[in-house]
């Protein structure tokens, strides 16, 4: 070839990978048996037509590829998973969650709530559940502190709990929770049970308050206090208020108060569904995914305690196709210096039982 002579595009393509390449590699390529190398980079390496860069001072295009290597492994799907019965529509957990108040629907049981100038009636009517287990808090006729209270155990330190309760007005229609941190800080909220409910100031700066509206008239209150840490022990009180500032102190009048139903102090930032408890607190999971132990595919969801009659559940969920490849290997070829192309690949959707 002519010293003068233009070099070809394939020519030239060689000649920009040659000087990429180091000393030692290149040399191969340039001194090796009867110029094999330099056949193979001017020939199957050579890049196609429609693969060059137009004319002109351009050095990059796009090369657009993809690649895989066969696999069988699947991700599980993941799942927001909701139940709608009387508590509304609920978010369902698959972590455990506690619910650490003793005899959440037995405040009457002056063995776990202490009193002070009120009594609490039992089957006074009927429950956000449609049961007759409604509690009545009736007020004596003292001018004092009128509330229940109960300091639980093991509640975490440092961590954001929520107390919430089941309240409907009768003779009152506020009532304040109060909840005290292990570090001696109170947090407190007054909530008005009519209408669509509303929610005011107390003491202290809770991390959320709320009320939701339920039917026949009741209410889930809730407030939201960082535990705290300390020697402190952490106490919830239930108060009925007269003025809706008043801290439950005033001149009670005899009989009067309002019902209450299903107290819940667990550490979460929100009211979580109802977890019943006894004479102990009580851990729930609501659900776990089932997966098929081969191929790790979640397939299903297993309550751990079933949804009610009539409930709704739905889903918001991600799912994934399971499909294995029809070939155990595929062939690539290597048709430029560092690239590779697969043109074909296979895979068959499956069944997994």
């Amino acid at each position: 070839m002519a010293e003068d002579e233009p070099l070809t595009e394939a020519e030239a393509f060689a000649t920009d990978l040659l000087k990429q390449l180091p000393e030692d590699r290149r040399r191969r390529f340039i001194d090796g048996p009867d110029g094999a190398y330099v056949e193979t980079l001017l020939g199957h390496w050579r890049p196609r037509d429609e693969q060059c860069p137009p004319a002109g001072d351009w050095r990059v295009w796009l090369l657009l590829a993809g690649y895989s290597e066969p696999t069988q492994d699947v991700v599980p799907s993941s799942v927001a998973l909701f139940v709608a019965d009387w508590e509304g529509n609920q978010l369902q957990y698959p972590s455990p969650r506690t619910n650490y108040l003793l005899q959440s629907a037995g405040i009457a049981n002056t063995s776990f709530w202490a009193d002070t100038n009120v009594t609490v009636a039992s089957a006074a009517g009927t429950d956000p559940t449609g049961n007759n287990n409604a509690l009545f808090l009736a007020e004596t006729a003292v001018n004092g502190l009128h509330d229940v209270t109960q300091a639980p155990a093991s509640v975490p330190t440092s961590t954001a709990v929520t107390v919430s309760i089941y309240l409907k007005a009768n003779q009152r229609s506020i009532a304040e929770l109060l909840l005290t941190g292990h570090d001696g800080t109170v947090t407190s909220a007054y909530f008005t049970l009519s209408g669509a409910g509303s929610v005011a100031a107390g003491d202290g700066t809770p991390l959320a308050t709320a009320i939701v509206a339920m039917a026949s008239g009741w209410y889930r209150c809730s407030l939201t206090q960082n535990s705290g840490s300390g020697s402190t022990t952490l106490r919830v009180n239930i108060r009925p208020s007269l003025s809706g500032s008043d801290g439950g102190t005033y001149q009670g009048v005899a009989g009067d108060g309002i019902y209450l139903w299903g107290a819940q102090l667990e550490a979460a930032p929100g009211p979580t569904s109802y977890i019943p408890t006894g004479n102990t607190s009580l851990t729930t999971t609501d659900y776990t995914l089932v997966a098929d132990a081969n191929w790790g595919l979640t397939y299903g969801v297993e309550f751990a305690d079933a949804p009610a009659q009539d409930a709704v559940v739905s889903a918001n969920f991600n799912y994934t196709w399971p499909c294995r490849f029809d070939d155990d290997s595929a062939e690539f070829s290597n048709f430029m210096f560092n690239f590779w192309e697969l043109k074909k690949i296979g895979f068959t959707t499956m069944k997994v039982v």
